[in-house]
């Protein structure tokens, strides 16, 4: 069965920050800064051969780490 690839997400929670599947309520892991989610985040990214993206406190997609290959088009950084 092949699974299919989703693009990890680091997004801001009460707790602190999270690194999720995309489409997914479940988070994989939660961090208390956000430069260790982002680490933790781009570790997995890169292992599935999947894209990063990070979110702003507000939920906007503000970064995204991956290559060319594997970026979707809907993701965007965001204007200045």
């Amino acid at each position: 069965m092949v699974k299919n690839k989703k693009d990890e997400h680091i997004v801001k929670k009460k707790d602190g920050w999270a690194v999720r599947a995309a489409g997914s309520e479940r988070s994989t892991k939660i961090f208390p800064t956000r430069a260790e989610a982002i680490d933790f985040g781009k570790n997995i990214a890169k292992k599935h051969n999947v894209c990063m993206v990070v979110h702003d406190e507000m939920g906007k997609f503000e970064e995204f780490d991956c290559k060319p290959e594997f970026k979707n088009k809907h993701v965007v950084k965001k204007e200045p």
